[in-house]
């Protein structure tokens, strides 16, 4: 991992400009990916990866089986850690499962939480938002009760898996990473626990993403079904998707060699591009699980919005470093008055 990083700053400093974008050491990539959009659809980058900016161009690649989501063998260039791609392979067969859990009782477990503050502050993300998306998956993987806040910080602590493909994490995060997935495979099986890691890391950058969207006041009119899609072209819970060619193919033009590391940049897509296109991107990437995320976030995100009047931002909000692929913010600090404010 560090020789890779060592890597990747080398690129960085020769001025590749997807390597900075992976580097992700800042917080926030809106210069970088407004740079990459006056690119050619096709960015050739020094480690001999390519990256996409088109939106046309990105949709064909996910929908062409010449591409897949993992490298054949371990050893491929870009490769990181092994038990990162096997949550990603294990991505492509997951059923998601339909969550039992009504808007009426999300409501309930928002209020709860809100009632039961200890002070006028609190952090919306690791106080509200990620314990009640811990608990509608929960219900929906019959994760037993006692083993709900171990699942809470399992899912937190794995949540780093997707960035942790593009992007090296320091060396104690990497086997907080490895021992996470380990223990979620144990607790919902091989089969289901793609959902706990890579739904979970969806639903909560979204539904915050929204909570943020919504505290800064956009336009009141917005319902969350409104409200949801904009976000996922202005600010996607899921910013770049990496594949890998199964063998040589013509992309945008040229010729790309089997074994090549394709990343697709959505949250650089160019800003002509409709915002449905940018969903569909998510979702064609994600096709399992993104959908069962996006509606985790539209009522999570709809129980938040009947507390809104209670709700100040108190700080700006914290993201996470070396995370190009989701941006995820770890801290949203909000003061809550005990009455709607008129």
């Amino acid at each position: 991992m560090l020789a890779e990083r060592a890597v990747q700053q080398v690129h960085a400093f020769h001025g590749d400009l997807v390597a900075r974008m992976l580097l992700s050491e800042q917080d926030g990539d809106g210069a970088l990916a407004s740079r990459l959009r006056t690119e050619e659809p096709l960015y050739r980058c020094r480690d001999g990866s390519v990256a996409l900016t088109d939106g046309t161009v990105a949709a064909d690649v996910l929908r062409d089986t010449r591409f897949t989501s993992v490298p054949a063998e371990p050893g491929t260039a870009q490769y990181t850690l092994a038990c990162v791609d096997e949550v990603i392979r294990a991505e492509s067969g997951v059923v998601a499962p339909e969550s039992p859990s009504t808007q009426d009782e999300v409501n309930g477990a928002v209020s709860r939480v809100l009632r039961a503050r200890p002070s006028a502050e609190l952090d919306l993300v690791t106080e509200v938002i990620r314990p009640v998306v811990a608990d509608v998956l929960g219900d929906a993987l019959d994760v037993p009760i006692v083993r709900r806040q171990r699942f809470q910080r399992l899912t937190e602590l794995a949540g780093r898996a997707m960035d942790a493909s593009v992007c090296p994490p320091r060396l104690t995060d990497g086997y907080a990473l490895r021992d996470s997935l380990r223990e979620l495979r144990d607790l919902c099986g091989a089969e289901a626990y793609a959902v706990a890691v890579l739904g979970a890391e969806m639903a909560v950058n979204l539904a915050t993403n929204a909570a943020l969207g919504m505290l800064r006041d956009l336009p009141a009119a917005d319902d969350l079904t409104t409200l949801v899609p904009r976000l996922l072209f202005q600010d996607p819970p899921v910013r770049l998707h990496r594949l890998f060619t199964r063998e040589p193919v013509d992309l945008a033009g040229q010729r790309i060699e089997a074994g090549t590391r394709v990343l697709i940049l959505n949250g650089a897509v160019r800003r002509e591009r409709s915002g449905a296109q940018a969903t569909a991107l998510t979702v064609a990437a994600h096709p399992r699980l993104a959908p069962m995320a996006i509606g985790i976030a539209i009522v999570v995100g709809a129980a938040l919005r009947g507390h809104l009047g209670r709700l100040r931002l108190i700080g700006g909000p914290a993201r996470r470093l070396r995370a190009p692929v989701t941006r995820a913010i770890v801290r949203l600090p909000v003061s809550v008055t005990d009455r709607e404010a008129r």
